[in-house]
Parts: structure tokens; sequence; C-alpha cells
């Protein structure tokens, strides 16, 4: 069957079902960008709960500080990694605890070593915490770390 030319005329001028093809133009690239924003939006929420896990947890130590002197080497601070591990809801190899001296701001290699006479001391603690987030959609794996310090004298 063969169209006259004035159907093909009236066709070429007929604009109805153009909003329609051009929504489906746009759809894909805007379910793919609100399939991106959900899931960087879920790291973001993983990333702020490990923040705050880091936080209570060094808080701990300022609430509950570990019997005995902060100078000695022996002092063990290793409940706070069970309390970030325990709350960030990872496995204990993916905290790290790190206590350092610093002598008039400068880092010594030494916890348990101690500064000049006049020298400004300070020791600190410090917590990591690393986890893998796994998006649902787009993002795909990425690694997340959350990092605190406080100063324990």
């Amino acid at each position: 069957m063969r169209l006259p030319r004035f159907a093909i005329r009236k066709l070429g001028s007929d604009e109805r079902g153009v909003s329609v093809v051009e929504l489906g133009l746009v759809a894909l690239e805007l379910a793919l960008m609100i399939a991106g924003i959900i899931d960087l939006s879920q790291g973001l929420a993983q990333r702020f709960a490990m923040q705050q896990a880091v936080n209570r947890s060094l808080e701990l130590v300022l609430a509950a500080p570990p019997p005995g002197d902060p100078d000695e080497a022996d002092l063990d601070y290793s409940y706070v990694a069970a309390e970030a591990a325990a709350v960030a809801e990872v496995s204990a190899d993916q905290v790290t605890l790190d206590r350092w001296l610093q002598c008039d701001e400068e880092r010594m290699e030494e916890y348990t070593a101690s500064c000049d006479e006049g020298e400004d001391t300070a020791r600190y603690l410090g917590l990591a915490v690393e986890k893998t987030f796994h998006g649902n959609f787009l993002v795909g794996d990425m690694d997340i770390v959350a990092r605190g310090a406080i100063r324990i004298q």
C-alpha cells in the first residue's frame, strides 16, 4: 500500500508524540544519573558512620583511660581499636591503632622516649578504620577510610 503525497506531507509536519520520543532519549541518562547519586550517597553514609565510630572510640580514651602512666610502652589501648571495629562493623585487622610522641611539634620515632628539658611534650593516639564499599549500581567497589587522633598527654 502506497501513501498519497498529501499524507506524507502531513506526517512530516505532525509534531504529536515528539515529547514521548524526547523522554525516551533522556530517560536512560536520568536513570543512570539517579542510580549513581544513590550509590554515592550510600557510600558517603557509610563513610560518615565510620568517622563517627572512630570519633566515639577516641572519646572513650578520655572517658575511660586505661590505668597507668601514658609514658609506659606496655600501656594497652587495644580496647579502643576493638570498640572502633565493633561500632564500624569491620574486622579487627581493618583497624589501625598508632601511638606517637611529639617534642616541640616534631614527631619522634619512639613513643616511650622523653623530650629534652624545656620542650613541649605531647603524646597522641591515632585510629584509622578501612572498609570496602560495594556499590549497587554504578560506583563499583571503593575503599573508604576514616581517621582520627587525640592527644592523651
